[in-house]
């Protein structure tokens, strides 16, 4: 490393809030993690086996999803989704 290298930028923070399943079921996502959502954009739905919705799942806030489930199979309790968002933006 070069003796006199410049200081490391400071990352920025971020804040995040967690969706969790509020049923067991099958989990079908309708958006790819690094898009932006507004508050109330439906993120995805658990479904039974047999094809009738048990939760439609709406982000809470608005900010860019950062994580989604990628298994079909949710449990109750499971994360679901993340949405991050600038500190101190909100």
């Amino acid at each position: 490393l070069p003796a006199e290298a410049a200081p490391r930028p400071r990352l920025p923070l971020f804040e995040s809030t967690d969706v969790l399943s509020e049923h067991p079921g099958l989990w079908f996502p309708d958006l790819a993690p690094g898009t932006p959502v507004a508050g109330g954009t439906r993120l995805g739905r658990l479904e039974d086996p047999f094809g009738a919705t048990l939760q439609e799942v709406l982000a809470p806030l608005p900010g860019v999803l950062v994580y989604g489930l990628s298994s079909l199979a949710a449990v109750k309790g499971d994360l679901l989704a993340s949405i991050a968002w600038p500190a101190g933006r909100r």
